[in-house]
């Protein structure tokens, strides 16, 4: 396993190969940093911030129209049902995919906007799809939900 020192000088090893901007040594602890300032051991000498965001997510990428897309149909559905009422439905993950299925078909078919709530079936589909990644990421599987469905040993 590798230093941090050794993690950080790597990280700015690869940033340098994608940044103008020249990476040499810190004259103070020998850290590597930008020309002209120090590493982050060294914030007296800083003259530009750091930020070491390498292998992070970029959220800047999503493109806001999907985001948008997504917000107006949930402001859509609390209007409708209530604020966050989509967490409590009963069978959701069936019933998302099946919401999921019909605007695709929607969509398909040459039907750009959901005649219910006049917003694209690709928003309503976005939507979906965020409803069932929230279900799959709060599963957790028990002791007393396996019970019966794992009686066969291998």
């Amino acid at each position: 396993m590798s230093s941090v020192k050794d993690q950080i000088v790597e990280s700015y090893q690869r940033a340098a190969k994608r940044s103008p901007h020249p990476y040499i040594n810190c004259e103070v602890c020998g850290m590597p940093g930008k020309e002209g300032i120090a590493c982050s051991h060294c914030p007296s000498k800083l003259t530009e911030g750091l930020k070491f965001d390498t292998g992070k997510l970029r959220y800047s990428l999503v493109p806001p129209v999907a985001i948008k897309g997504i917000a107006e149909v949930l402001t859509f559905g609390a209007s409708k049902y209530g604020a966050n009422n989509w967490q409590l439905v009963e069978d959701a993950e069936v019933r998302y995919l099946d919401a999921l299925m019909r605007h695709l078909e929607a969509y398909r078919a040459g039907e750009r906007f959901d005649p219910e709530s006049g917003l694209p079936h690709l928003a309503h589909l976005a939507t979906n799809v965020a409803f069932l990644q929230y279900f799959d990421d709060k599963k957790t599987i028990s002791k007393e939900d396996l019970d019966g469905i794992c009686t066969n040993s291998f």
